[in-house]
């Protein structure tokens, strides 16, 4: 799965104001696992899942 790599300043500057802790803490939520992390910046690796939707 793809793994991108942030700059918690980027994020910032794209209007994403939220702590870094919290930021570990929620990303999971969203379908991805956190692959690692220091003070300025955090890798995250996205999980896609397909959907099919049966037409009857």
């Amino acid at each position: 799965m793809p793994v991108i790599t942030f700059e918690y300043q980027d994020l910032k500057e794209l209007g994403i104001n939220i702590e870094n802790d919290k930021l570990i803490d929620i990303l999971p939520m969203l379908g991805s696992d956190i692959e690692d992390f220091d003070d300025e910046t955090i890798k995250v690796e996205f999980f896609f899942q397909t959907v099919q939707i049966s037409y009857q």
